[in-house]
């Protein structure tokens, strides 16, 4: 989570975009229900990705929806 909030806002300095403008997210196969919490302190986008997924997509480079 850390490292999201880190990298939205070197993006905002180095594009040289209003502070906001960017979008942090966190995204992993699990994420326990206090970091969840913790993103939604800081404005981080908690996304889960399904293991199944992510192998599909490194197989085929490309995950589709089911």
């Amino acid at each position: 989570m850390l490292q999201a909030i880190k990298y939205r806002y070197m993006l905002e300095v180095t594009h040289k975009r209003s502070a906001g403008d960017s979008r942090a997210l966190l995204v992993a196969y699990q994420i326990s229900p206090a970091v969840k919490e913790a993103c939604e302190t800081y404005s981080v986008e908690a996304v889960e990705v399904a293991k199944e997924l992510v192998r599909k997509w490194a197989e085929d480079g490309k995950i589709k929806k089911a």
